[in-house]
């Protein structure tokens, strides 16, 4: 089974997860970022919101150029939640990409329970053409490094087991 890990990270918690998950299942790992950064400052938090909350959907980089969401059989699709929402990043790709019905986990990083799994709710309301296998919510991930290691690593191991 091909596996992709594709994720969007500004401060580093959905890409410590997003690592985890590729080195447990063998997957490719595969990073979104936009064209235009966020302030490399407190403003970054209060731009990315106002995104995020107004839903903007900013211009991503170009991928690698032999990608493509058909080239996988199961996408795990990783985001930060910002202001209760997913990230614009993962907004712009997922209008951007045609599943054709792929089998996809969703995985959030939040402060908290309630609003990582509105985001994660939100997103699989969003996210068209697919079968969403399995999601699951990483509140302070980097906080609780041990534990969430331990949680990615049983829980995406299990799914994967479970799909093939």
């Amino acid at each position: 089974m091909k596996i992709a890990v594709i994720y969007y990270t500004l401060t580093g918690s959905t890409g410590y997860v997003a690592d985890i998950i590729a080195r447990e299942t063998g997957a490719d790992k595969i990073r979104i970022n936009t064209k235009k950064k966020l302030p490399d400052n407190f403003f970054k938090y209060l731009k990315g919101g106002f995104q995020s909350f107004f839903k903007v959907k900013p211009e991503l980089e170009e991928l690698e150029k032999d990608f493509s969401v058909n080239n996988y059989d199961l996408l795990f699709i990783g985001t930060p939640v910002w202001a209760d929402k997913y990230t614009p990043a993962i907004g712009s790709f997922i209008t951007e990409h045609n599943f054709n019905n792929k089998k996809v986990v969703l995985f959030a990083c939040g402060r908290d329970v309630e609003s990582t799994d509105k985001a994660l709710s939100s997103l699989r309301k969003d996210i068209k053409n697919v079968i969403v296998t399995g999601e699951k919510a990483f509140v302070e991930p980097i906080k609780g490094k041990n534990e969430t290691r331990r949680t990615a690593e049983g829980w995406s191991r299990e799914l994967v087991k479970n799909l093939q």
